[in-house]
């Protein structure tokens, strides 16, 4: 039969055959990590098709009972295409349906691929563990994990940082481009900051690296955190400083020490004051370091038993932009337990507590201060 003389079914049939022997490879050929026994697949079924070709199909134009051996050669030859192939077909026409409920598997072979890799390393094969990360950025191009773990590969196993700052470059660029989460961005700039004080020991790149963070974000939780470890940084020279091993001296041993007299040692004083003026130094410089900020606050509760300097401290902190919710509720609450036990103020404490309550409305934070303010009320 010419192709001229091709009825619909035939046409039908000729596009279910296209699919099943070119399409159906291909996008398996895509997305496999196993192309060799993809190909080994290829060969054996072409054998097959061939040994159908020559052997079966001849047998079925003939006359007498050589059809039916044509056919039952053909069903013999057809096994190993089933076994081969049948399940892969399902894969693809069940996959689009079940990931409507399970959702696609794309991410978990990507989980299980990235946790092959961790584990390379885990046993100290970091080569291969790059050569197999690699091998699955090109599976999964441009995935920030994929290009987060082999920049750590590089700066942690390999101690290439130059190579590890290129590569997260590389994936914060692809992030921009497909508008990735903001937390992955701020991760990345985190942990470059990380490598530059581990590895390099240059507090300055570090601090350029969550500069970025500042600027890309302003007024937000992760712009505040690089605010803090941006005040709470070492200098150069302090770190080297730090990473010298110092000799300690053995005194010599002490004969007849039981029969001594104990002298009194005395107790260094604290300089409260010293210690203020240091605070306010820091917050001159660094007016966003939430950390010091609220030591100055207890320190004004704890030494001069000030309540209302804390709490200047504390609504400062409450006002600065990027402090979570955790956070001011911590900080309300602490204000409301100095109020009570310090200042023996519970009108104060109860206006403190309040102002969660209004902030946080029907929220887990309103229901502890609602307690706190029975409790108040008790005492």
């Amino acid at each position: 039969m010419n192709i001229s003389e091709w009825g619909l079914f035939d046409w039908i049939l000729a596009f279910v055959g296209l699919v099943a022997l070119v399409v159906v490879p291909a996008i398996q050929f895509s997305n496999s990590t196993e192309r060799g026994k993809l190909a080994a697949k290829w060969i054996v079924s072409l054998i097959v098709m061939t040994l159908m070709a020559t052997i079966c199909a001849p047998m079925m134009r003939q006359g007498g009972y050589r059809p039916l051996g044509g056919l039952f050669f053909a069903l013999i030859l057809t096994c190993p295409l089933i076994a081969l192939w049948v399940p892969a077909i399902a894969d693809l026409l069940v996959s689009p349906f079940s990931s409507l409920y399970a959702g696609s598997n794309a991410q978990i072979d990507k989980v299980a691929l990235l946790s092959r890799v961790e584990g390379l390393r885990r046993q100290d094969k970091y080569q291969l563990a790059l050569e197999e990360a690699e091998s699955q950025l090109e599976q999964f191009p441009n995935d920030f994990d994929c290009q987060m773990i082999i920049a750590s590969i590089h700066a942690e196993n390999l101690k290439a940082l130059p190579t590890a700052v290129e590569v997260v470059e590389t994936a914060i660029a692809n992030a921009n481009a497909k508008k990735l989460p903001r937390f992955k961005i701020s991760y990345a700039y985190n942990t470059l900051a990380d490598w530059h004080l581990k590895y390099a020991k240059d507090p300055e790149a570090a601090r350029e690296c969550l500069q970025k963070i500042i600027d890309r974000y302003p007024d937000t939780k992760a712009s505040q955190t690089a605010h803090n470890r941006i005040a709470h940084l070492a200098t150069r020279e302090a770190m080297e400083q730090r990473a010298i091993t110092r000799e300690i001296p053995m005194r010599e041993f002490e004969r007849d020490i039981g029969l001594r007299k104990i002298t009194p040692r005395l107790v260094e004083e604290i300089d409260y004051d010293e210690i203020a003026a240091g605070y306010h130094a820091k917050l001159r410089e660094f007016p966003n370091d939430l950390d010091t900020r609220e030591s100055l606050a207890k320190l004004y509760v704890t030494h001069y038993q000030r309540v209302d300097l804390a709490a200047e401290e504390i609504y400062r902190l409450i006002e600065m932009k990027g402090a979570g919710r955790e956070k001011v509720a911590h900080w309300l609450h602490q204000l409301a337990n100095w109020h009570a036990k310090v200042d023996k103020n519970p009108e104060a404490a109860e206006a403190v507590l309040q102002k969660i309550i209004d902030r946080y409305p029907g929220s887990a934070f309103a229901t502890r201060a609602v307690t706190a303010m029975n409790f108040v009320k008790v005492k």
